[in-house]
């Protein structure tokens, strides 16, 4: 069981390197009952780390999903009806443009 708790200690994650210190350094004078209650509390932690990480993926996974959406929506609708509108706008200025050089020029 010795050798079980120390590989399950050196490979904990949520362990920072002073408690595992102590922790590996007090092996001997824990009693069984002992190190099989820290390892079954070690081993939890890591269970439920592991779920929030999980959870957390998903929910990223879910955000980058939704904000491609909207590029998508942006880039295949809102972006071609804004160009259309420009070119109605350019188009409105340069009828304008060539009415006033007409006027002008039937003013010569």
């Amino acid at each position: 069981m010795d050798s079980t708790f120390v590989s399950l200690v050196q490979q904990s994650t949520l362990l920072d390197l002073q408690t595992k210190s102590s922790l590996l350094s007090k092996v001997a004078i824990f009693s069984p009952l002992q190190l099989e209650k820290m390892m079954g509390l070690i081993r939890d932690a890591e269970m439920k780390k592991n779920q929030i990480e999980d959870q957390l993926k998903g929910q990223k996974l879910t955000l980058q999903r939704d904000h491609l959406q909207k590029i998508d929506f942006f880039f295949k609708h809102t972006f071609p009806q804004l160009l259309r509108d420009f070119e109605q706008q350019d188009k409105a200025v340069e009828a304008s443009q060539l009415d006033s050089l007409i006027a002008q020029l039937e003013h010569i």
